[in-house]
């Protein structure tokens, strides 16, 4: 794509996490500032933190409040000054974070700037918020809401209200990962799972079906990535490892270039998060793009995000006691042959999909 001539295109201020450290939602937001380059002008203003948002020190929170205190003066500075069109591009935050959103709307409500909220949490939505209420009401004349799914968009609509321009933009539209092939299982099964290591992300879950399944399958593997947030994981991993020798592999943080290996190596995907912010996690869609079948809790978007190759487990249920049943059940070669090859086509829509949904929401800026 060609850019456009730099004098005349909008300045789209992006205020949002960068990394590092990885996340999924510095990654995206990464992404999708690549992208924006080539049409806008943008402005970057990272509010993210040296440490990940799973571990909220008061060094987190205090670089946190210094760089969101830049970013709204560069909001400022960049709309007053500038002589182009500016838009605001935001990811809300969720939980006390909800300020910095509320400041970063009310700047651009005072300018009569736009403003293009991304949502990516469920949190606000699960649990509305009188914040959440404030930016809405700011966001009815100047604002565009971004969501993942058509049912987040309702959730929220339901939550808040409905009266302002919105859109849906797919997190499948940024899958990073090479698309991948049917699986044909020879005989092992290698479960994985790739996440922050920590209890609400689900690794303790994933230990548990584990060890439910190698009660009666000595076939199954298990393969981990990810580094470990804290020493009861670490400690934890470390035991299981001692216990079962070579059918557990932890390979640590996995870098970008080593994701494609990884997604490789395994049969099946575990993601039991218990994350109160979860929406639409990246590796989800990259385990599906593998041809992995997933086996998730019901959480954020993950039910519009997986299909009938896929497991989702109530929120409220047993995780391993019901993953290690269906993984029985399905565990013969043609079975998972037959989910793995679904997984790949589901996906594949979804991401055509995602990048349709994303170059319509660019042209609204």
């Amino acid at each position: 794509m060609l850019k456009s001539d730099a004098s005349s295109r909008t300045t789209v201020l992006m205020i949002g996490d960068f990394p590092p450290p990885v996340t999924g939602a510095a990654k995206n937001n990464q992404i999708v500032a690549d992208l924006m380059e080539d049409k806008f002008h943008v402005i970057r203003l990272n509010t993210s933190s040296t440490s990940s948002a799973l571990n909220r020190s008061l060094g987190y929170h205090a670089i946190r409040i210094v760089r969101n205190a830049r970013a709204a003066l560069g909001i400022a500075w960049s709309c007053i000054t500038s002589r182009q069109r500016c838009t605001v591009y935001h990811v809300p935050n969720a939980g006390y974070g909800s300020i910095y959103t509320v400041a970063f709307v009310f700047i651009s409500y005072l300018l009569r700037v736009r403003c293009v909220l991304h949502h990516r949490s469920f949190r606000y939505i699960d649990r509305p918020t009188r914040s959440m209420r404030w930016v809405q009401r700011m966001m009815r004349s100047t604002g565009l809401h971004v969501f993942l799914s058509d049912g987040m968009k309702q959730a929220f609509a339901a939550a808040y209200g409905g009266d302002v321009e919105s859109l849906v933009v797919s997190n499948a539209a940024y899958i990073d990962v090479t698309m991948g092939h049917q699986r044909q299982p020879n005989g092992k099964l290698v479960l994985g799972h790739l996440s922050n290591l920590c209890r609400e992300k689900g690794i303790f879950d994933v230990i548990e079906t584990f060890r439910h399944l190698r009660a009666f399958r000595q076939d199954v593997r298990l393969h981990i990535g990810g580094p470990a947030m804290n020493r009861d994981v670490e400690s934890e991993l470390t035991k299981l490892q001692q216990e079962f020798g070579e059918a557990v592999t932890v390979a640590g943080r996995i870098q970008p270039e080593e994701k494609n290996r990884f997604y490789e190596q395994i049969d099946l995907f575990l993601f039991p998060t218990r994350y109160a912010v979860e929406a639409q996690p990246n590796v989800v869609f990259e385990a599906l793009a593998s041809g992995c079948p997933v086996a998730a809790f019901d959480r954020g978007c993950i039910r519009e995000m997986i299909g009938c190759e896929s497991l989702l487990v109530a929120a409220d249920a047993e995780y391993a006691q019901d993953v290690a049943t269906w993984i029985d059940q399905i565990s013969n070669s043609h079975q998972l042959s037959e989910r793995s090859s679904q997984a790949l086509s589901h996906c594949a829509l979804q991401q055509a999909a995602g990048k349709a949904q994303l170059q319509q929401v660019l042209e609204r800026f």
